[in-house]
């Protein structure tokens, strides 16, 4: 996949304050330009609990058809947002750091999301 100068642009501009040298961009960020093969172990084994999955799944498809802010959703369900940012966070990166959901999401767009939780879906 071919990333075109304004979207490199905009990864810069949200990895750039955690970063020291360019160097670091692709250690900080790499999921914003290939989705994960594989998750981290620990972080599967703590965040992809079926009571947490669940409802991360149905944030996904609110995700997907963008009917409103994220936070917002989550919360006026009443669900842990933790535990429910964690699951996201897994399926787009592959463990339990990272940029914001909201920001991932909106830089890979809802196709490339869509993959990613069917992947882990899959794959977990």
């Amino acid at each position: 996949r071919i990333f075109s100068r304004q979207y490199v642009e905009r990864v810069v501009a949200l990895i750039q304050e955690r970063a020291t040298f360019v160097s670091d961009f692709w250690d900080i960020a790499p999921y914003l330009f290939v989705a994960p093969e594989a998750f981290v172990e620990k972080d599967a084994a703590k965040f992809w609990k079926e009571e947490n999955y669940s409802l991360a799944l149905q944030v996904a498809d609110f995700i997907i058809g963008l009917e409103g802010p994220l936070e917002e959703y989550i919360r006026g369900n009443e669900w842990p947002m933790g535990k429910v940012m964690n699951c996201l966070r897994l399926a787009l990166v592959g463990g339990s750091n990272g940029l914001g959901i909201a920001d991932i999401v909106t830089l890979i767009g809802k196709k490339e999301f869509a993959k990613r939780i069917e992947f882990i879906k899959n794959t977990l």
